[in-house]
């Protein structure tokens, strides 16, 4: 049986029409649009820049106060600007110094407090228990440190005690070896005048026997019979003195014994001396730490109290109850003095050379139409703003009135530094035909565009720059009061040479806007500043006469 997909003569049928465009007519089709896409998108990469011509911007001496700008020097010597007004030097954050939750918020926006008011309470109810358990536990170590003191001084008086015992041991051993002499030599002493008692009494009962025939006389009986009573006394002394002797003995050989091991104590006693002295030292360490804790649970209950570290006024007010307070996240409050009031201007930075430190100032808010106050300039910010070309500069209200507010706006005029009322500024111009304004004669203060030059890290880029222009120079030269800095590079109308059609600023403005060339594709040449007169006389702006502007320079 043939199979149904083949025709009868055994080949297969042609592809349906559908699966022909799903596999050829599509790709083509998204191809195509890629290669159109790619075509539109890169088709400025692939062109030539048309030959243009580059001029850097020159200064001048300014003509005078430009109504375009938000602050110059004008021909009296001063400098204005617009400021608002903010504490001095600045606010003061009132913070909780430890995390909790707002429990009570005692101040609102405006309010007066002096030094030392609460301003905020935090919830405090462990921080009360932490302080009686670390009162209580400084209680205890208290009477540790008092009981282990008193050990520590009984183990030094018995330590004193053992080392007399040296001295003791010598004096018993001397006394007990005495003693023990004199009891030896106690049995000797009485057979000595027992013999001698014998002798008496055999001699007496002679003499009396030798009375009768004459032999002896009776005072020689009766002093024989004295001498034999004494000896009898004598003997009777030394048998009762014995067992004295023999106790003294015993007892002073005790005494030795006692010394001699009060002796061998001392070592122990010293040991328990040091084991005592150690026991103080742990407790007493254990009660300073015990004071630092009741001093730290102290600290975060004091804590829970946010006060005010200066009399002044509540600027703003952050906290609310309930919320969480810390040394993270938002003040409770911002405290200020307001006798100690700033203005914080933005001067631009074409003006930042009449500004020194101690310059007078005039100051005018609108909240006192009718009062001019007095104001030093404070401080200068070292750091300009790029994107506003500004500088900041500080100026400290002398006495300021009751009625400022922080942040009211102001306006402040200063004196500039050495001008003496005639100073001069200086200001950048251009060819007023490198310029596209909105009128065909462009009026002072009006707004209008340049084309710029602007260098790029191994490009260069051509852009337009709003400017604000500025009073109108002779030889078709124009002041830019804003917009445009010394070293700017703009670009000029090309002008018929040789027959070559010229090309309008605004068709080059079309062409040119965005684009990027290499440093070989565009020339740029080197940066100069001219420094021009006014031109009013009919000599070249820049003052060389070429009547052109020596900057001009060719680039393609």
């Amino acid at each position: 049986m043939s199979s149904p997909t083949r025709s009868a003569g055994g080949q297969a049928p042609p592809p349906p029409a559908s699966r022909t465009v799903a596999r050829v007519l599509v790709p083509l089709a998204i191809l195509g649009t890629a290669i159109a896409l790619l075509a539109i998108t890169g088709a400025r990469a692939f062109e030539r820049l048309p030959e243009v011509r580059v001029t850097p911007v020159a200064l001048i001496p300014s003509q005078g106060r430009a109504t375009g700008g938000t602050s110059t020097a004008d021909d009296a010597g001063t400098v204005q600007a617009p400021g608002w007004i903010e504490p001095a030097p600045f606010a003061t954050e009132l913070r909780a110094l430890r995390d909790g939750t707002i429990a009570e918020v005692r101040v609102l926006e405006g309010a007066s407090v002096a030094r030392g008011d609460v301003i905020a309470l935090l919830e405090h109810a462990a921080e009360e228990i932490a302080l009686a358990e670390a009162e209580a536990t400084l209680s205890a170590r208290q009477r540790e440190a008092s009981a282990s003191a008193g050990l520590a001084d009984l183990a030094a008086r018995s330590v004193e005690i053992a080392a007399d015992s040296g001295d003791r041991l010598h004096a018993a051993e001397a006394a007990a070896a005495e003693a023990r002499m004199l009891a030896d030599r106690l049995p000797a002493d009485l057979a000595a005048a027992e013999a001698e008692l014998a002798e008496a009494r055999d001699l007496l009962d002679t003499r009396k026997a030798l009375i009768a025939p004459g032999g002896a006389t009776e005072g020689e009986v009766r002093r024989l019979g004295l001498r034999v009573a004494s000896l009898a006394a004598r003997v009777e002394a030394l048998r009762v003195e014995m067992p004295s002797r023999r106790a003294r003995a015993e007892a002073l050989a005790s005494s030795v014994e006692i010394a001699r091991r009060a002796r061998e104590s001392l070592i122990a006693e010293r040991t328990a001396l040091g084991e005592a002295r150690r026991m103080e030292a742990k407790v007493a360490a254990e009660l300073a730490e015990a004071l630092a804790a009741r001093d730290r649970a102290a600290l975060a209950l004091r804590r829970s109290e946010i006060r005010a570290p200066h009399a002044g006024t509540i600027l703003s007010r952050s906290a609310v109850v309930g919320a969480r307070a810390g040394l993270e996240g938002e003040p409770i409050a911002l405290l200020y003095d307001p006798t100690s009031l700033q203005v914080r201007c933005d001067v631009p930075a074409k003006d930042a050379a009449f500004l020194a430190i101690g310059l007078a100032a005039e100051i005018r808010a609108d909240a006192l139409p009718d009062r001019v106050l007095e104001g030093v300039v404070e401080r200068l910010v070292p750091l300009g703003d790029l994107q506003k070309n500004t500088v900041q500069c500080k100026v400290r209200i002398v006495d300021p009135p009751a009625e400022l507010r922080a942040d009211m706006l102001v306006r402040v005029k200063i004196r500039a530094r050495g001008t003496g009322g005639s100073a001069q500024r200086e200001t950048v111009a251009i060819p007023v035909r490198a310029l596209l304004a909105d009128e065909s004669a462009p009026t002072r203060g009006s707004s209008g565009e340049v084309l710029v030059v602007i260098p790029e890290p191994g490009a260069v880029r051509i852009a337009r720059r709003a400017v604000v222009v500025g009073s109108l120079r002779a030889n078709g030269w124009i002041e830019i009061d804003e917009g445009l800095v010394g070293g700017d590079r703009v670009v000029l109308p090309d002008e018929a040479v040789d027959g070559t059609p010229s090309t309008s600023i605004a068709t080059l403005a079309t062409t040119l806007d965005g684009a990027r060339a290499t440093p070989r594709e565009v020339h740029l040449g080197d940066p100069y500043e001219s420094t021009v007169e006014d031109a009013g006389d009919g000599s070249d702006v820049d003052g060389r006469g070429d009547g052109a502007g020596d900057g001009e320079e060719r680039a393609s």
